[in-house]
Order: structure tokens, then sequence, then C-alpha cells
């Protein structure tokens, strides 16, 4: 159990570490006190490292770590539903409730010092019974949240349910209650590390839902927003450092660019807003046939545009493109209105423009790309689009 705990603590620090914003930072408490809550109260510790913690400050952990442990959790899940802007109930009672176990806490800690050694036994009883208050309150907003439509919260709801397993093992083994069987203490070692995998495993992906969300609320007009690509004055730079790496290593670039004539075909049958599923889906088919190596961007929301960078002799530019190409073609279903389901046909034309890049300028280059993609579009197309100009 400790194993697994401190393995959780470790994976959680190293996301503190790398983000470094609140929220993980938060993570990385709630998970720690959790795993020295457990380690306190099962007496793992000890048998470890013994003579790490006496035995008064022993007996002070297991009195006050659970309203703390409690406390922090009811802190932390009304962060984790959205606060007050979302629930100003749930915001109330929990904050509420953290404020009093706090309080207790801290009345647990004066009581230990005016009683008998034998009388610290109840002081931990009542910590016990402070837990277990803070869980129906977390099950409480849990199961609210979960009504109202939260889709993570019906998972940390069920989740609860290990919590509620593994408690009476542990405050068993904080009060040396040990003839209850190996069974009882597999189970609880089982539900305790199920319990801090899954939370951790439901608020990384609430954590990542928020910072997707952040990302797309930024204005930026560097990236397309549908895609994720380059475009702009990112692409450019992105092309030219391509050019440089290449150049140093006297090779070639080819410049591809892919023209979707059709990318507002099923706009007005299916409704504005479909062709950011296509622009998404052709993002990713381009993306998974070229690799990461070459830079792949958005010239406009027409023109998709490919760097690929070769030694001299450009062995294997062909295959890629043709590659590239053949999936960039397969059609694909959008969604639209109603949630009706719709086929696309990508029509597509490709330029190709091999250059030396240590001639060679990026936007000049992506233009004549461009034109000879727009000079190998098909008959109907081109009658269409002179039609329209």
């Amino acid at each position: 159990m400790l194993g697994g705990l401190l393995t959780l603590t470790i994976g959680v620090a190293f996301d503190a570490v790398v983000y470094s914003n609140m929220a993980s930072w938060r993570q990385l408490v709630f998970v720690g006190l959790a795993t020295l809550s457990c380690g306190i109260l099962c007496g793992i510790l000890n048998v470890y490292i013994p003579g790490l913690i006496t035995p008064s400050i022993e007996q002070l952990l297991k009195t006050v770590l659970g309203p703390l442990t409690g406390g922090f959790s009811l802190r932390y899940m009304n962060i984790w539903l959205g606060g007050a802007r979302i629930d100003p109930l749930v915001h109330r009672l929990t904050v509420t409730g953290s404020f009093w176990m706090f309080i207790f806490a801290g009345l647990l800690c004066i009581g230990l010092w005016y009683v008998e050694p034998q009388a610290a036994r109840e002081l931990v009883k009542l910590s016990a019974l402070a837990l277990w208050v803070s869980v129906f309150m977390i099950a409480f907003t849990l199961l609210r949240a979960a009504k109202l439509g939260d889709p993570l919260a019906k998972w940390m709801a069920w989740n609860c349910v290990f919590l509620c397993l593994m408690i009476p093992g542990l405050y068993a083994r904080a009060l040396d209650i040990t003839d209850l069987g190996n069974g009882v203490w597999l189970g609880t070692a089982i539900c305790t590390v199920l319990f801090l995998m899954i939370s951790t495993v439901l608020v990384l992906m609430r954590e990542r839902d928020n910072r997707r969300l952040a990302q797309l609320a930024k204005v930026s007009s560097n990236h397309d927003p549908a895609t994720g690509l380059p475009t702009g004055s990112r692409l450019l730079s992105q092309v030219e450092h391509s050019f440089w790496r290449t150049g140093r290593n006297r090779g070639y670039c080819t410049v591809v660019c892919l023209y979707l004539h059709n990318l507002y075909a099923l706009s007005d049958a299916v409704g504005h807003g479909v062709e950011n599923q296509i622009l998404s889906t052709m993002a990713a088919r381009i993306r998974r046939s070229v690799g990461f190596r070459c830079v792949v961007g958005l010239y406009h929301p027409r023109c998709f545009v490919v760097v690929i960078a070769s030694d001299k002799s450009g062995k294997g530019n062909a295959y890629l493109i043709d590659h590239l190409q053949e999936h960039a073609l397969r059609s694909m279903s959008v969604l639209g209105r109603l949630d009706t389901r719709h086929e696309f046909a990508p029509n597509i034309s490709i330029g190709t423009l091999t250059v030396e890049p240590d001639f060679a300028q990026a936007a000049q280059s992506i233009d004549t790309a461009e034109q000879l993609a727009l000079q190998r579009k098909p008959p109907a197309i081109l009658s269409e689009l002179d039609l329209a100009h």
C-alpha cells in the first residue's frame, strides 16, 4: 500500500513541477497529505524507519490528521466542482464544513495536552467520526453535482465507496485492533490505493480539460483554433527555421500545399461550423501521414502547408507525398444538426515545390506551391471559381 501511495505522490509531484500551477500543487498537497495520513494511521512508517516519529508526535498526528484531511478534501472538492460560480449551495456547504473541520482539528490538538494518555484513544475515535462526517458531506456534494450534469462527479462519487471501505481498516490499525484477520488488512490496502489512484486520475482529467479550455480561450493569431496548427507569422517562422536547418545539412526542402476546394460545400445543408470538424480531421490525417519531423501549418482555411526536409537524393519524398494524398482524399463523417451524420468527400489538389533552402524565402515558396495546386484543380472546380470571380 505504501509503495503504491508513494508512486502516486511522485507522479503528482512530477506533474506539479512540469506545469507549476496552483491546481497541480494543490493536488500534490492532497495526495501527500493522504499518503502521510495512511502511513501514520497504520503505523507502517515506524516499521520501515524505527524511531522516525516519537510516540507523542505519532499520537498527535493520529488525532488531528483525520479532520485535517477531511477539511482539506472538502475545500478541494469545492474547487474541483467549480466553486460558487457553479453551485452556491455546494460552495457554502463545503467551505463551512472545511472551516469547522480545521477548528475541530485545533480543538483535538489542544485537548490532547489536557487528557491522560489512556484517554487519547477516545480522541482518535472523535477524529475518525469527524472524518466520516466530511466523507458524507463530500458524497452529498458529488451526488448533487452528478445530478446537475457534471460528467466526472458520478465517477468520483462511486470512488467514495473505496474511501468508506478503507477508513475503518486504517483506524482499526490506529486503535491497535489487530485481531480482524489478514483479509481485512488486504482489503484496506487495496481500497486505499484504488481510492487515491482513481481520485488522482479524475483530478488530472479535470485539470487537463481546464488547461485545454484556457488555451482555447486565449486569442492567438499564431495558431488556428480548430486545428491547433501554426498560421500566419508563426508558420512562416517555422518554415524559415526548417529551411535553415536543412541548409546546414546541405539538403533540399519540398514545400507541399494541399488545397481543399470544397471546404464549405456542406455548410448550407449541415450548418455553419462543420468546416471546423473537417479542418481538424484533415490536420490529424496530414500530421499522421508525414510524421512529426515535417513542418505542418495552415496557410489559410483552404490551404494546408507541409515542408518536407530531405538529403540531396530526395529519396522517399514522392512516396511520402503519394501517401499524404491517399490519406487526405479519403471520405470522412461529420456531425450536423440534431446529431445527424453526413459524409464528406474531400476534393483536394496538391502543389509541390522543391527549393534550395539557402536561397529560398518562406512566403514566396508557399505562394508558388499554392499556385501550382490551383493549376491542378479539376476543370469543374476551375469553371465554378472562374464564374464566381
